[in-house]
C-alpha cells in the first residue's frame, strides 16, 4: 500500500466539504470521533456544524504491531454539551 501525505490545509478543506454535504442531508445533534487520526477532522466538522455533543472512542486493529481481522473498541468518553 502506498502512503499518502496530506497537509493540514488538505485535511481542513476535505472536512469542510464533507461538513457541507452532511449539512445538506442531515441535522446531526451529536458526533462520535475516533481517536488516533479522527479527532482533528472530527473537531473541524463539529465546529462547522456547530455541534458540541461529542463522544470519543478508541479502536484497535493491531496487536503486537500486526494487523488483525478484528476491531475492538477499547475506550469511550462522553463529552457533555456545553450551554452558552
Amino acid at each position: 500500500m502506498n502512503q499518502v501525505y496530506l497537509s493540514y490545509h488538505d485535511i481542513h478543506a476535505d472536512c469542510i466539504e464533507l461538513a457541507k454535504i452532511i449539512k445538506k442531508k442531515f441535522k446531526p445533534e451529536k458526533l462520535i470521533l475516533i481517536s488516533r487520526g479522527g479527532l482533528i477532522p472530527g473537531s473541524i466538522i463539529a465546529n462547522y456544524l456547530c455541534i458540541q455533543d461529542i463522544d470519543v472512542i478508541a479502536m484497535n486493529t493491531y496487536s503486537n504491531k500486526k494487523r488483525t481481522n478484528t476491531i475492538s473498541v477499547t475506550y469511550t468518553q462522553r463529552t457533555p454539551p456545553t450551554t452558552t
